[in-house]
């Protein structure tokens, strides 16, 4: 008869070679998936790590790989104020205005007015003369460009300007003495176009008081539409598109900006990471730190292009291109 002692040993040998076999089957798996040890091994890619994973899987969101391109780049105006939406997609194209030095490289606040074509890589619109504030505000079909301007002469003094690039054409609502309608600083405000003819701004006046104010595109029609305090106008907020969510159904967003056909989604996670999301087939992409804090962003009518403003430049991605 074999000894109870020499059985139970037995099996306590048995359980760790099982558990060293185990060990390195291990081992291997994850040591195959960083490294490379010829050519059948060649396109073997890392795994990616539980800690990044998780908090995705657990609303649904798959990592992809990247899947943009940056197709332009150009400089904005730099500026700690807020000045409204400093770019715009014209409605129906691919052509982005956006407020950038007049002199090509740097400046504070003001600026001139450009309009390109980023797929064509061409400028179609440079204004010339012109203190470009901020709050660009295309008409509906895009003929006309409304814009928050410096009063030429005036000392802080600012005017709502009506440019239409393809005319050369460009309109003055407070033209001269008109703008100051405030000691302080006469800030004024696009609100919103009615239709190509008709819109409303904003303006401040003597006080704790603020005026919407309609207009027609040509400067006439002047009426007072209604009275507010300073603190309820709200014309300078960024034009974000912000679609009522859960925030447990989606990976943590910050800025989110949602694109014309609702499918994309740009945010900002707690470390400053852009990312991408696909709300269709629920996965995600990341772009990483771009060089500067995200100050705008703007998606083209058709939902194909991102325009995002930094401090120190814009850029233009095609969004899924790869």
């Amino acid at each position: 008869m074999i000894p109870s002692r020499f059985i139970a040993d037995r099996h306590r040998f048995l359980l760790l070679l099982t558990l060293w076999a185990l060990s390195a089957v291990l081992l291997s798996s994850c040591a195959s998936s960083k490294f490379s040890f010829g050519p059948n091994h060649s396109n073997l890619t890392p795994t990616p790590t539980l800690v990044t994973l998780l908090p995705e899987v657990a609303v649904g969101y798959q990592v992809v790989a990247d899947k943009s391109c940056q197709i332009a780049s150009y400089i904005p105006i730099t500026t700690n104020k807020v000045q409204g939406d400093l770019m715009g997609w014209k409605p129906g194209t691919e052509q982005l205005a956006y407020v950038g030095p007049e002199n090509g490289s740097w400046s504070w606040y003001l600026g001139a007015l450009y309009l390109v074509d980023p797929v064509a890589q061409k400028t179609l619109y440079t204004s010339t003369n012109l203190k470009v504030f901020g709050d660009l505000t295309w008409s509906p079909a895009g003929t006309s460009l409304a814009l928050v301007s410096l009063q030429s002469g005036q000392k802080d003094s600012y005017t709502v300007l009506v440019v239409q690039p393809d005319g050369n054409r460009v309109v003055d609502l407070f033209p001269g003495q008109a703008s100051q309608m405030d000691s302080y600083d006469s800030k004024k405000g696009v609100e919103s176009w009615s239709d190509e003819q008709t819109f409303t701004v904003t303006a401040a006046c003597a006080g704790d008081c603020a005026q919407t104010l309609q207009f027609n595109a040509d400067g006439s029609g002047k009426n007072v539409v209604k009275d507010l305090r300073s603190d309820e106008n709200t014309s300078l907020a960024l034009s974000d598109n912000v679609l009522p969510y859960d925030a447990a159904a989606y990976p943590k967003m910050n800025q989110p900006n949602w694109s014309p056909d609702q499918n994309w989604i740009v945010s900002v996670d707690d470390d400053d990471a852009t990312w991408i999301l696909n709300s269709a087939n629920k996965s995600e992409y990341r772009l990483g730190w771009l060089g500067n804090f995200i100050r705008e962003t703007k998606w083209s009518a058709d939902s194909k292009l991102l325009a995002i403003r930094m401090d120190n430049q814009i850029l233009v991605l095609q969004v899924a291109c790869q």
